[in-house]
Formats: C-alpha cells, sequence, structure tokens
C-alpha cells in the first residue's frame, strides 16, 4: 500500500500528529526536542511578526484581565508578548 493509499484510507501517521501517544511518549517526552524545534523558528521563520507576538495581538483582550493559561507548554507565548519583543533563542533544557 502507498502512503497515498495509507492517507485515503484514513491511517494516522506518527510523524503527522497522529499518533498522540507517539507524539507524548516520544516526541516530547521532555522539551528538548519542542525547545529545539522553535529554535529553528525563532532562527529560519521568515515571518515579519514573530508568532508569539502576533497571537496575543490578536486577542481581544478586556481592560485590566486577568489570565489563567493551564497545561499548555513552558509559557514560552506569554513570555515573549508580555516583553513586546522580538523572540531570542529559548534555553535549553
Amino acid at each position: 500500500m502507498s502512503a497515498a493509499d495509507d492517507r485515503a484510507a484514513g491511517s494516522r501517521d506518527k510523524f503527522t500528529g497522529g499518533d498522540q501517544q507517539y507524539l507524548r511518549d516520544v516526541q516530547y517526552s521532555d522539551p528538548a526536542k519542542l525547545t529545539a524545534r522553535a529554535n529553528l523558528h525563532i532562527r529560519y521563520g521568515t515571518a515579519t511578526v514573530a508568532w508569539f507576538p502576533w497571537v496575543a495581538a490578536e486577542i481581544d483582550w478586556p481592560t485590566h484581565a486577568d489570565v489563567l493559561e493551564v497545561g499548555s507548554g513552558p509559557g514560552w507565548l506569554w513570555a515573549e508578548a508580555a516583553a513586546g519583543r522580538q523572540p531570542h533563542a529559548l534555553p535549553r533544557s
């Protein structure tokens, strides 16, 4: 069976985000690979506005809002958005 047949049949390849157990237990079992991936985007990204500040700017924030975000990773989005600065290389784990 070809890769196209696999996709058509609905199989979920572990490298395309379909295998959640693989992603959790192998690919992102610790933050090292996520940090490496993020650093590649920071170093080689071509967007005129960095991802984290762009996301934060798209939210319609109420005046004096408090934000509670739970279980969403290491908090890089909020660290960058709050600082209002260009992204930098993230610390290695």
